[in-house]
Order: structure tokens, then sequence, then C-alpha cells
């Protein structure tokens, strides 16, 4: 049966080489880089999606992710997505308003905090949302956090520890969609950020054309291995 998500390509190539390095995370630091296997990220995931489910029931919804580059970034991304929520990604680095405006657009209830970056997280948003810790997930180096829903001003002065209130900022109709896969935003810096919803269905038959022609490639090229892989980088959040 053909992929129709993107966990469901992580689980394809899980049993055919669940012992193939899936992951590989250098710090920079000077310390030893550290890797998963396959077999490794989807065990990671699966019980990650079961926390969540029987913490937060997020299936059909939309789950923050607020962290930096981590190994264990793909298990978290397949452990919400499996949970049948969509990820949000949100930039520790992006100032708290915007964090706040991202999350009232996603209509967003929990976010899966990095446990190092809790502090920050809840400083950068306090004076937006109000946040509490619902969980901590200690084997995943996570904390789930629930975001208390809070309707933005139209007019009237803004409010203390409220969003400005002429953002029309509304939360998102459709962030509930069995098949979304994560939500993008721009930068927001000429104005409220904008969403960008990838449904499964779109970035699915991308990266299926994309393995295609890169096989294509390698087949053309003598002494090539199929293990051969494609450096691609790209930030985890749309900016």
């Amino acid at each position: 049966m053909p992929a129709r998500t993107l966990q469901d390509l992580v689980s394809a190539a899980a049993s055919l080489h669940p012992d193939r390095a899936a992951v590989l995370y250098d710090s920079g630091s000077g310390e030893t880089p550290g890797s998963l296997l396959y077999r490794e990220v989807v065990q990671l995931a699966e019980d990650l999606s079961a926390a969540l489910l029987q913490t937060c029931s997020p299936r059909d919804g939309a789950v923050g992710l607020y962290c930096s580059d981590d190994l264990l970034v793909p298990a978290w991304i397949l452990g919400i997505l499996q949970s049948s929520a969509a990820y949000v990604p949100l930039d520790p680095e992006a100032p708290g308003l915007l964090t706040a405006r991202v999350m009232s657009q996603c209509g967003l209830k929990y976010c899966a905090v990095n446990r190092d970056l809790v502090q920050r997280f809840q400083e950068a948003v306090v004076d937006h949302v109000p946040v509490e810790v619902c969980v901590e997930l200690p084997q995943f180096r996570l904390t789930l956090m629930h975001i208390e829903p809070r309707p933005v001003a139209e007019d009237g002065p803004q409010r203390a520890g409220g969003c400005d209130p002429s953002d029309k900022t509304v939360p998102l109709k459709d962030s509930g969609r069995p098949d979304l896969a994560y939500i993008l935003h721009t930068s927001g810096t000429t104005g409220p950020p904008k969403t960008v919803r990838v449904p499964h269905r779109c970035i699915v038959p991308n990266i299926l054309h994309l393995r295609s022609v890169w096989l294509f490639f390698l087949l053309q090229r003598s002494g090539c291995e199929i293990r051969s892989g494609l450096f691609l980088c790209s930030d985890l959040c749309f900016r």
C-alpha cells in the first residue's frame, strides 16, 4: 500500500532497514556526534505518541513544538504525527509576541517544549498568553505545556498581559483536519504572521518524487551505491 503520510514513509524505511542509522547529530560543541537507528526513532515516536494520547488527546488537532537543534527532533515530530495531530514548529529565537500569535492562529492547546527551554518559553509568552506545565516527559527530554486560549481584543487599549488589539488573529478553522501534517508561519516582520498549512497529501508526493529523481541520478553514475545520501539544509520553522 502506498505511503499516505510522512510517518508512513519513515515506518516503511524502518521496516526495511531497522538497524541502519536514521539520524546523525553533531552539536558542534566538540562532543562525540550522536546517532539513532531507524528502529530507535520509531520506538521513541511510538512511545511519545502513546504518552500524548494518554495525556492530552491531541487527535486531529495540532501540537506546538518549541525546540532548538537536537538529536531527538525527528522522534518528537513523528511522535506528534502518530498521535494523529499536526505539529507546529515554534522558534525559540522568535519574539514572544510572534510565538503567541502563531499559537493563537493555530488554536494550540498544548505545546511540547524541550526541557532545557521551558523557562525561556514561559518568559517569552507570559505577557501574551497563560501557559502552565501539564506533564513532564523526561524520557523524551520534553515538557508538555498547556496553553490557555485567550480571545484577542478587537478594540480598546491593549490588555495587560494580552496581545496587541490591532492583531485580528483568529484560530484556524481547519487546524484539526486529520490530513494536516504541519503548520508553518511567516516571519511577521511586516505584519501579523501568516500561516502555511501543509497536508500529508501535498508533501508526501513531493518527497517521493525527489527520491525517484535521486535514485535515477545514482543509477546513472557508476560506482554510486543506493545507500548514498543527499544533503539538504532547511530551518525547522518557515520564516
